[in-house]
């Protein structure tokens, strides 16, 4: 069970190159994984709400299998209109095959579950959601990954923990409240102010296949404790002291 050799390679040497505000350890955990799920065969699409330049959806896009749609939901036009040709730009730059993208310009408030799931055209297996921090819209983003998941599949939260947007923390407790048959297994920690905290969640019944990858690929960034969620049990993934 191990990262694509690409995938590696842009970690290492290009990522912080891409601009975003994404951390490496967010995107290092999300790359294993999808690893881990390639090698238990699990087989789907990979997806990011708000992509910006592409910075994390390059490292996802990287771990793709053959025949993986890479789908990339982003209003695209923030901070201005040229940001859609500066992603495909960086993606096509960093070995991400164009045809494999499927780029929907959408504000995600104007898309239905069931109108995502179908756009989508078969179950997403890692979806990464870094779209609006508003209260309303993360519950709704969260309905969206919810309808199209892979029954294995994980949806990684963005931001939860930051000072800015508490209320985005508030959205992720509270669905979790509503939907109890998803679990908690991981929590990627800050490494900045601007590169805060990730919530790893997935259905309860595969939280523990999970842990226990994570546990044999990722004994350098785990935390000696675990955070404890209601009755969930979630690894700390936290990059060393430099």
């Amino acid at each position: 069970m191990t990262t694509p050799a690409a995938a590696e390679r842009y970690l290492a040497e290009q990522f912080l190159r891409v601009r975003g505000a994404s951390s490496k350890i967010g995107a290092i955990v999300a790359t294993r994984v999808l690893a881990a799920q390639s090698a238990g065969g699990v087989r789907g699409h990979v997806a990011e709400i708000g992509v910006y330049e592409g910075r994390f959806f390059i490292a996802l896009a990287l771990c793709a299998q053959p025949g993986e749609k890479l789908i990339a939901t982003d209003v695209f036009t923030w901070p201005d209109e040229g940001v859609a040709d500066r992603f495909l730009a960086n993606c096509r730059s960093h070995g991400v095959n164009r045809d494999d993208i499927l780029v929907q310009k959408a504000a995600t408030q104007s898309l239905t579950p069931d109108g995502y799931r179908k756009a989508a055209g078969g179950p997403v297996r890692f979806l990464h959601v870094d779209g609006a921090h508003k209260y309303d819209s993360v519950l709704h983003d969260l309905q969206l990954a919810k309808a199209a998941l892979h029954p294995q599949g994980v949806i990684c939260l963005d931001d939860v923990l930051h000072p800015l947007y508490p209320a985005l923390t508030i959205a992720a407790g509270d669905w979790l409240k509503a939907n109890p048959e998803f679990a908690l297994f991981g929590v990627v920690d800050r490494e900045s102010f601007a590169s805060a905290c990730k919530f790893m969640l997935c259905r309860r019944d595969h939280a523990q296949f999970y842990r226990e990858a994570l546990v044999a690929s990722s004994p350098d960034l785990l935390f000696k404790h675990r955070a404890q969620y209601f009755g969930d049990e979630a690894l700390i993934f936290s990059a060393p002291p430099a």
